[in-house]
């Protein structure tokens, strides 16, 4: 059962990271960003709902990794909260990022955290930019 458990937690290690990391885009500006001169309007939106995806972890963090169903259970329903507010924030995301929305989305779907993380860097500068 140790590789169970040592999977558990990387699996919860790697998702609380990809989670934790989008809380840390906060203020900044600059010229250079992918969105430059192309703000939506909609980027309170799109900024409360990038505010959002940290709290898909808050269960994740209280999980028992000792007891594998319960911990599935909890990933599984952090997942699904963290896809459904990529969906929102899907259309709403400035056209050059919907392919990075798109690919962090499945990535996350497949569990992939660490692949998911690298591939939110886009998003996380856009963030960065214009929250």
């Amino acid at each position: 059962m140790p590789g169970v458990r040592s999977r558990v937690v990387g699996c919860a290690s790697a998702l609380g990271l990809t989670l934790v990391l989008a809380a840390c885009s906060t203020g900044g500006g600059g010229g250079s960003d992918l969105g430059s001169g192309t703000q939506p309007v909609n980027n309170r939106v799109v900024c409360g709902y990038v505010a959002q995806l940290p709290n898909s972890a808050a269960a994740l963090q209280r999980a028992d990794v000792r007891d594998p169903a319960q911990f599935s259970t909890v990933l599984d329903t952090a997942v699904k909260q963290y896809v459904a507010t990529l969906d929102q924030i899907a259309p709403l995301i400035d056209p050059k990022l919907k392919s990075t929305v798109s690919n962090v989305r499945k990535l996350v779907v497949a569990h992939e955290f660490a692949q998911a993380n690298d591939a939110r860097v886009p998003l996380d500068t856009w963030t960065a930019d214009h929250c």
